[in-house]
């Protein structure tokens, strides 16, 4: 078996299926005006059964209306709507960013396939809908902490967590003003981006607030933009789904219970914020947890203008290493066997050689180019 042949067909096979739906056109459809015999001729192009000859391909191109470089080019992702961001509303800059992303993190599957990285046989998902209740999707989370065996404070361990049990590519980037992150959902390409110049609370709510779009998309796909907000009472009913989902995920009730029990004469405000300190999430979040869980009654007066927002340095102060040991590894890898030249390579990251060499230095990698 060529696997290089058998991928390049897989590629093609994808990208036809892809331009085809996007123009609302059946198998039969394009079948027809390529001359098929049948339909299932097509079919098996678009399951990379079969290879598409040359003169098939510049048909294709013509039908489907396609530069040659939708359907070849594996550093693309072709599919509309795989991008939900966590922002504010800042359309024309998404706009702007959007294309640079997707290169990204076509990027980071690109390499995981040149170095025969295998993809996950079978999809995780939650049975949640838009008809789940805010309570089973906080249950959802606080399952999947204890299942995943977080520990006391999951959101320390929370990153590696993801890419080693979900698959999901996790990347720190440095996001234009307004943009908190995003979630990426596109064939073999799962992927969360986090801005990491932001507050640690706040990288660490997006990371469980994105896993839980990652794992509903299909029944409950999000919008292009939503809201930066953790309160879990704000927003669309999937925006707070996916915000009751992280609170559970970060602070499952086995963790806070035994807290809040020893609790004893401090100062609840006090309390508040020490304790979110050590969980690494904000004030705010626990606050809302512990009123959700019914730990925290209405006789406990609370200012919530007194509870931080952001506890830990954070951002500009001491910003996470771009991208992420997982990426790192992959773009040395790729450099390293020759799979990827590096001029392609800094191309691809929208960088130069030099910022490359950098980014494999702060994960201690070495530098397999010269320039």
């Amino acid at each position: 078996m060529n696997v290089t042949v058998d991928r390049f067909a897989d590629l093609v096979g994808q990208r036809v299926q892809s331009a085809r739906k996007e123009l609302g056109l059946t198998q039969e459809d394009v079948a027809s005006r390529i001359g098929f015999k049948d339909r299932q001729i097509l079919a098996n192009i678009e399951v990379g059964k079969r290879k598409v000859a040359a003169d098939e391909l510049l048909r294709l191109m013509e039908i489907l209306g396609k530069p040659l470089e939708y359907f070849t080019d594996p550093y693309l992702i072709v599919a509309p709507n795989v991008i939900s961001w966590r922002a504010q509303n800042v359309p024309g800059v998404l706009d702007r960013y959007e294309p640079k992303v997707r290169t990204l993190v076509s990027a980071g599957r690109r390499f995981a396939d040149l170095l025969g990285e295998k993809p996950m046989p079978l999809a995780y998902t939650l049975p949640l809908t838009k008809r789940s209740t805010y309570e089973e999707a906080a249950e959802a989370g606080d399952y999947l902490s204890r299942e995943w065996g977080a520990g006391e404070v999951p959101a320390a361990g929370m990153q590696q967590i993801v890419e080693e049990r979900l698959r999901y590519l996790v990347l720190f980037v440095d996001c234009p003003d307004g943009i908190s992150g995003a979630a990426c959902h596109a064939p073999g390409a799962d992927a969360i981006l986090i801005n990491r110049r932001e507050n640690f609370e706040r990288q660490n709510f997006a990371l469980g607030h994105e896993v839980f779009h990652l794992l509903t998309w299909d029944t409950m796909p999000p919008e292009r933009i939503d809201t930066n907000t953790e309160n879990t009472e704000d927003g669309s009913r999937a925006e707070c789904l996916a915000n009751n989902f992280a609170a559970g995920l970060l602070m499952p009730a086995h963790v806070l219970g035994p807290r809040w029990e020893c609790r004893g004469e401090i100062e609840i405000h006090r309390w508040l914020n020490h304790n979110a300190s050590e969980l690494r999430v904000s004030g705010q979040a626990l606050y809302w947890r512990l009123k959700n869980l019914g730990l925290l009654s209405a006789a406990i007066e609370v200012d919530i203008n007194k509870l931080a927002r952001h506890s830990q340095p954070g951002g500009d102060l001491n910003p996470r290493p771009l991208y992420s040991v997982t990426f790192a590894k992959r773009l040395h890898g790729v450099l390293d066997s020759g799979l990827v030249t590096a001029r392609k390579a800094a191309e691809l990251l929208d960088c130069s050689l030099e910022d490359m060499a950098d980014l494999l230095g702060a994960y201690n990698l070495t530098v397999p180019f010269g320039f």
